[in-house]
């Protein structure tokens, strides 16, 4: 597989090594491995875990950019530890020019993790204008200023509502320009509120954040975005933990005459984890379409081998004739490195949108897949002249439904098209994501576009055959589709035969199931070299496996997306022991 971003001049093939470990020692959260805590069980506080805020908050930012009345100490009157308890304390003093004074602890240069599970076992104060806050901020600004660069709170409650809690993720443009989640909060029932123990948390990975309250999940966020950088960004670096009780400002107000002082945040212990995804089936390919047969024949065969229906395309010209638009060899997205070939429809005139142009399409029982209520659908196309600019009936790349819908956008339906030389619809129903692109959608380029379906949202993912993939949108979309008993696929021109596509395309998928960015990520791989190298995995005693490869340079990394490094002087076969529950093993060939 070529991995260009990388290594522009190399192919590569990655595969996933899962373990897990019945004799890892060390405390276990459901299939996480306990790898930091703080039980709070000394004397005094643990200087090689916390350290302090102090004041009323850096030069320009009164109150901590909040607007907060109190000052932050590091004295025992405002944090101390109590029979295996951190006590938080605000009191009504007057310190340093301030009415109020508090704590606020974080591992800001001592402890630092991307991705985990950080619960936290605590109770709260009641009172007007108190503030208590658990919450991660990244260890450096990697993305830029706040929120660029995120922020996740596990916890926030506002002190004149003891029965809710809410989590937020903030992230977006450096402020003014940051946005936050508006998720869900926790509303505790049966008389309970916050001023009794409750365990607060948060799971974190490559692609969502889901927060949970006494191990009931409440909220998940998996759509967010950076200024400073692609998707997963912000949230794909090292956070840091804060815990603190804030007095008066922007979030919850001021407090008034019935607060009583001194109220206190008090914590039990604070734990992380490593997160080790829950084995979920992968998305189940349903039909494929690799356009790799040479010329001579008006139809294409789908691709079976890869476990997909069996179905034939047939291709028509403008006028509805049977005909010939197999294209030459290497003129597909792997190139020559494969041979692989295309749809070849960029005789279509000499700009988009051509009108008449070429269509490939079926009707076929073999496409009735009934209701489906998620998928994944990838698509390849290189497009031979820009869209002409500023218009709005752009070409069509695809539609697939339940019958024979006439266009995108019909009930029972997905479909991608351009809806201006820097846009592109993908319509779920008749619901439309637009993706609008910074400048226009470039020719002679491979562009790579996936949607996936989770059943609540739709998640529109672009790479090319040089730069792996990055989520360009997302929409809420609660709408399952029904194929019924028969469906269509239509490829290039509309179904009037007019508004036609003028490029190729290659390597239509379409999947049930719900994907990720990484499953989006190696359809993308797949693509680009779909006869990859193999690395065979063998089990050995001590929690230790062997890789065996045909030839190449074996690289290893924690994520899919990289960073990969080379591991020295590893020859096949090559026995390691993993040091994590999750590691990503591939070959570069030269």
């Amino acid at each position: 597989m070529k991995y260009a971003c990388a290594f522009p001049s190399f192919r590569t093939i990655a595969v996933l090594v899962t373990l897990l470990f019945a004799g890892l020692t060390g405390q276990v959260h459901g299939d996480g491995q306990l790898v930091w805590s703080d039980e709070f069980d000394g004397e005094s506080l643990n200087t090689n875990h916390w350290t302090f805020d102090i004041g009323n908050g850096p030069p320009g930012l009164s109150g901590w950019g909040n607007n907060e009345l109190e000052y932050y100490t590091s004295r025992p009157e405002n944090a101390y530890l109590t029979n295996g308890v951190l006590h938080i304390v605000a009191r009504k003093e007057l310190f340093s020019g301030q009415n109020y004074t508090s704590a606020k602890l974080k591992t800001a240069g001592l402890f630092s993790k991307r991705y985990g599970r950080f619960e936290f076992r605590a109770r709260l104060p009641q009172g007007q204008g108190y503030w208590p806050a658990l919450w991660l901020i990244p260890q450096d600004s990697f993305y830029g200023g706040w929120a660029a660069s995120g922020e996740i709170d596990v916890m926030e409650n506002r002190g004149s509502d003891p029965r809710t809690v809410l989590g937020t993720i903030h992230y977006g443009g450096k402020w003014p320009n940051n946005q936050h989640s508006q998720g869900p909060s926790f509303t505790f029932t049966g008389g309970d509120s916050v001023t009794d123990f409750h365990t607060y948390a948060v799971e974190w990975s490559t692609n969502f954040v889901k927060w949970y309250v006494d191990g009931q999940l409440y909220e998940t966020q998996t759509s967010w975005w950076s200024s400073g950088g692609t998707y997963p960004a912000p949230f794909d670096q090292p956070f840091y933990i804060i815990m603190n009780l804030a007095v008066g400002g922007n979030f919850g107000g001021n407090p008034d005459t019935n607060t009583i002082f001194p109220g206190e945040m008090q914590i039990d212990y604070v734990r992380v984890y490593e997160l080790v995804p829950t084995p979920v089936a992968p998305p189940i390919l349903k039909v494929r379409f690799g356009f790799d047969e040479p010329p001579g024949s008006t139809t294409f065969p789908s691709d079976t081998n890869t476990g997909g229906t069996n179905v034939i395309l047939q291709i028509a010209n403008g006028v509805g004739a049977n005909a010939d638009y197999h294209g030459a060899e290497a003129s597909g997205v792997g190139g020559a490195a494969t041979a692989s070939r295309a749809l070849d429809f960029s005789s279509n005139g000499a700009n988009q949108p051509g009108n008449p142009g070429p269509i490939a399409s079926t009707t076929s029982s073999n496409l009735g897949f009934g209701t489906i209520t998620n998928f994944v659908t990838t698509i390849w196309f290189k497009q031979n002249a820009v869209m002409a600019s500023g218009a709005s009936i752009g070409p069509r790349l695809f539609i697939l439904g339940g019958g024979s819908p006439s266009d995108t956008g019909i009930t029972n339906s997905v479909g991608l098209k351009f809806q201006t030389a820097n846009q592109l619809y993908f319509q779920l129903n008749g619901i439309t994501m637009p993706a609008t692109f910074p400048t226009n959608l470039p020719a002679d380029t491979w562009l790579f576009v996936a949607a996936v379906y989770d059943g609540t949202s739709v998640f529109l993912y672009e790479g090319t055959d040089t730069t792996p993939v990055s989520l360009v949108a997302s929409v809420a979309a609660a709408s399952p589709i029904d194929f019924g008993a028969s469906g269509s696929l239509y490829l290039g021109n509309r179904q009037n035969r007019q508004r036609s596509f003028n490029g190729w395309i290659d390597d239509f998928r379409f999947y049930t199931g719900s994907g990720d960015l990484n499953f989006v990520e190696s359809v993308r791989l797949q693509g680009v070299n779909p006869t990859p190298v193999s690395i065979a995995i063998q089990s050995l005693s001590n929690h230790s496996i062997r890789l065996i490869w045909p030839n190449g340079t074996l690289q290893a990394s924690t994520n899919i997306m990289g960073i990969w490094d080379t591991i020295t002087g590893a020859t096949s076969p090559y026995t390691l022991t993993p040091t994590g529950q999750q590691h990503f093993h591939r070959v570069k060939l030269n």
